[in-house]
């Protein structure tokens, strides 16, 4: 679920993009109707919702769509929302990880995958 919602938030931050190798805006392009889009409606005002939904509704996304929505998620501050439910979902792994028997996969791969994550994901809130 924390990759998830992760994954969902890089698709409107072009600066995160590069280094993850995933193509900024594809759920924009697909129409999906993600995480930050949907704290983005919570906050947005009336006006920028129907704009949203405009853009939305148009036949083809344009850059400059994608861009209004970009700005208006950094002006709402949608990331530090959507990470800030990511990092739950990161604990409660690690937790599960610990009630596992010890073995090799347990100590190297999962628990040290998800501590990594989980710095990477304070950092961004930083």
């Amino acid at each position: 679920m924390a990759f998830q919602i992760l994954d969902d938030l890089l698709d409107y931050d072009l600066n995160q993009v590069d280094a993850i190798g995933k193509d900024a805006g594809r759920d924009f392009q697909e129409r999906c109707v993600t995480l930050p889009l949907i704290v983005l409606l919570e906050r947005a005002t009336p006006s920028e919702k129907e704009e949203i939904k405009n853009i939305f509704k148009s036949p083809k996304h344009e850059e400059e769509h994608l861009e209004y929505i970009q700005k208006l998620i950094r002006r709402y501050n949608v990331e530090r929302t959507i990470l800030g439910y990511a990092i739950p979902y990161v604990n409660r792994a690690l937790s599960s990880l610990e009630s596992l028997p010890t073995c090799q996969e347990k100590r190297v791969s999962p628990r040290i995958y998800l501590i990594y994550f989980k710095q990477k994901v304070l950092i961004y809130l930083l």
